[in-house]
């Protein structure tokens, strides 16, 4: 797909993602297959996982057709050194996420039924 606005790609990475057939297939397998970029294949599936149009991985299909069991784009997976994943699929440094992971958690929650406070957890 040399030469093809870059719309057009991810519109067609995007129609195939959506079959199931595919759907089971690595980024690299499906990347072969339409003539682009691993890379593209990998952000749009981010980007549909994210939509919740493409279902949250755990196993794919390699190019040799083995099972292999999947651990990216979970929340605090490592992406690489000093990076992992935010719950966008978005790659993050590590200490950031965790430094917003503490605020989040510490940031007071709706107060519960039966009208007592909630207590939080020390660490």
């Amino acid at each position: 797909m040399a030469g093809v606005p870059d719309l057009k790609k991810r519109a067609a990475v995007r129609a195939v993602l959506l079959l199931p057939k595919f759907q089971a297939l690595g980024d690299r397998a499906v990347a072969v297959t339409l003539g682009v970029s691993k890379h593209l294949v990998t952000s749009v599936r981010r980007r549909m996982i994210f939509e919740g149009v493409h279902p949250p991985r755990t196993h794919y299909l390699s190019a040799a057709g083995n099972e292999v069991e999947w651990a990216g784009y979970q929340p605090g997976s490592p992406a690489r050194g000093g990076y992992v994943y935010d719950g966008r699929g978005n790659v993050v440094r590590e200490d950031e996420w965790k430094a917003a992971r503490a605020a989040e958690a510490a940031r007071p929650g709706p107060e519960p039924p039966g009208g007592e406070p909630r207590r939080r957890k020390r660490a």
